[in-house]
């Protein structure tokens, strides 16, 4: 241990300072050397209180899900992100949305019931015009879309158009021309002995025929057999009456006759798993008009939905409720193959050159 040094000064003292060698760069300050004592003195006087702050706004983020579609927990800003993200295609808004017509077009109809897509922002476009409609709200289960020009033989192109992308295209098939058809408002049937299968009434060179029991099958055998038991005349229409007791009932024969037809430029066959086929050209009676009749009130449809037949002559056929007395019709001619269908109450020819193939 080094001893205390004393100096004793007797007289005039005299020191000398030499420089010294420079020694090692010192470490930089840093905030966690100093002291608690330090940092309070850093710190400076408190501040005026600031305005509250907004918070993050998703409403716009949050409606903008909710219209096309999709539902997050809450419109809070995490149950919108995690939504987001678990959906991490939502911007495949398409993938299994189509456009389609919502009500049944007719004739003359310059505006049209369009869904199947409901996205806000999207462009429906008529193709090849400048005609548009774009969702500017959150669209609803149908739509109208006006077109260029009234509804005609002519078909009309539908694009569905999103961030300038082609997403749907929806064909809608030319409309042929109507022309009237003037029937009976609700006939009454005669009663009718023996074993036929179908009631008849002849009123106003119409020959009215209905089924005695559900299910409608119209089959060509009982008719013609009508026809001859009853010296059953030529007639200008003949009406095929469903008869519905709280439900329409087509025959669902899957063994009958399936018809083989023209569609574009394809063959093409149908048969009675999809439909009831009917054949006109053997009834035993030439007529000019045929027409199907409804009931006047909705009902369930049971079973198939459509009656097929192929147009043994140029003719008018067409869909009307009960007690209509004006049809509206279209033209057919000799080996048209024509559908009513009677879920969508609507007449149109599927293909050409129609001929019966007995399965």
């Amino acid at each position: 241990m080094e001893q205390p040094m004393t100096l004793v000064q007797n007289g005039p003292l005299t020191i000398e300072i030499h420089e010294g060698q420079k020694g090692d760069p010192g470490k930089s300050l840093r905030f966690e050397d100093l002291t608690p004592e330090q940092i309070e003195q850093l710190k400076g006087p408190k501040g005026d209180k600031g305005d509250p702050g907004s918070g993050a706004d998703v409403k716009e983020a949050y409606d903008l899900l909710v219209s096309r579609g999709y539902l997050p927990s809450s419109s809070s800003i995490n149950d919108v992100l995690k939504l987001i993200i678990d959906k991490a295609n939502i911007t495949d808004l398409f993938q299994f949305a189509r456009l389609e017509v919502r009500v049944p077009v007719k004739y003359g109809d310059t505006t049209i019931q369009i869904g199947g897509i409901g996205v806000k922002g999207m462009v429906l476009q008529e193709k090849g015009t400048e005609n548009t409609y774009t969702m500017s709200e959150i669209p609803t289960w149908s739509y109208p879309f006006t077109l260029s020009h009234p509804m005609d033989e002519r078909s009309v192109t539908l694009e569905a158009i999103w961030q300038g992308q082609v997403k749907s295209t929806l064909v809608i098939p030319g409309v042929q021309a109507n022309t009237p058809v003037e029937i009976a408002s609700d006939p009454a049937y005669e009663g009718i002995e023996g074993p036929h299968k179908i009631d008849y009434r002849e009123v106003d060179n119409q020959l009215w025929l209905r089924q005695s029991e559900s299910p409608s099958s119209f089959t060509y055998y009982d008719i013609s057999q009508l026809v001859t038991n009853y010296n059953i005349g030529n007639k200008d229409t003949v009406v095929l009456d469903l008869i519905a007791e709280g439900a329409i009932k087509l025959a669902s024969n899957i063994s009958g006759p399936g018809i083989t037809y023209l569609s574009g430029s394809m063959s093409t066959n149908i048969n009675e798993r999809d439909t009831l086929i009917i054949q006109p050209s053997n009834f035993g009676v030439s007529f000019n008009n045929l027409i199907i009749v409804y009931p006047d009130k909705q009902v369930d449809l049971r079973g198939k939905t459509t009656i097929t037949f192929i147009a043994p002559r140029e003719m008018l056929v067409g869909t009307a409720v009960k007690g209509t007395t004006n049809v509206p019709c279209i033209t057919v001619t000799q080996g048209d193959v024509v559908q009513f269908d009677i879920m969508n109450r609507t007449t149109k020819i599927i293909g050409t050159n129609g001929e019966i193939d007995n399965l």
